[in-house]
């Protein structure tokens, strides 16, 4: 009975090498921040029968280590076995209810092979929104940022 339930959820490390990604942009305020340079150094998928299965990714923001775990549900389908899944590198804010508020948000788009074998950090992307009151003035994006992979 266990080696039927090792059999249904399998952990595979995907991905070894380290890749990063990198913006030279400067952010337009100071009020919020994101890291200048994001490092994945590795994905591990965990598939799973019973639930949804997930990705660890391994990353690295400034030097800092963190841990994103993504549910490979609702994934996009990109041809010959790829699956696209984004989720939230990084997240930053400033403000309170019905204040001034700052949002800034880097996102990564995973792609993973149907087969489990591959994972890959493909692109970062991020944004800066601002409102001048969030319960009454609706949120502008403020600054578009593209990280290229080094």
């Amino acid at each position: 009975m266990k080696a039927a339930f090792l059999a249904l959820c399998i952990s595979i490390p995907a991905l070894a090498d380290t890749t990063c990604f990198v913006r030279n942009e400067e952010l337009r305020t100071t009020e919020v921040r994101l890291a200048r340079e994001v490092c994945v150094g590795g994905v591990t998928l965990q598939l799973d029968v019973f639930a949804p299965s997930k990705a660890f990714v391994n990353l690295s923001l400034d030097g800092t280590d963190v841990v994103r775990t993504v549910e490979l549900k609702n994934g996009v389908e990109r041809g010959n076995g790829w699956v696209a899944f984004t989720f939230v590198v990084e997240r930053s804010s400033k403000g309170e209810m019905c204040d001034t508020n700052w949002n800034a948000l880097a996102t990564g788009t995973l792609l993973a092979n149907r087969d489990g074998a591959t994972a890959i950090l493909e692109s970062v992307q991020g944004s800066v929104s601002f409102s001048p009151d969030n319960c009454h003035s609706p949120t502008f994006r403020n600054q578009e940022l593209s990280y290229r992979k080094l």
